[in-house]
């Protein structure tokens, strides 16, 4: 799922928005194909960042592209879920953050079924 969203200056409104504006901020959840390709050629950015950020073996880490002026930020979320016989079992599942130049704030999350 692909959301964008933007405080308006002058009223202070933080609202979602429908186009790749500068300053908004982009949200990616379980995102498809066609959503990571329309970011990545609208605000000119290599896929390699999001699909990083979408691979549940991604360790935390901190990544800079020095080509497009990028920053990843990959933390580890904790998570709990339901083992077979209802009990808790505790896991990480990872979040992307991705600042580009001073233009677009990204994050880019998998949401479990």
């Amino acid at each position: 799922m692909l959301k964008i969203y933007c405080t308006d200056k002058e009223t202070n409104v933080f609202e979602e928005i429908n186009e790749f504006k500068k300053g908004s901020w982009i949200n990616l959840t379980n995102p498809s194909e066609a959503e990571i390709k329309k970011v990545c050629e609208n605000i000119h950015i290599e896929e390699e960042f999001i699909r990083d950020a979408l691979d549940f073996e991604e360790k935390s880490r901190i990544d800079k592209e020095e080509d497009d002026d990028t920053t990843l930020f990959v933390v580890a979320l904790p998570i709990t879920e339901k083992g077979e016989e209802g009990e808790a079992l505790y896991n990480t599942m990872p979040l992307g953050m991705i600042v580009v130049r001073d233009d677009f704030f990204i994050t880019v999350s998998l949401r479990k079924n």
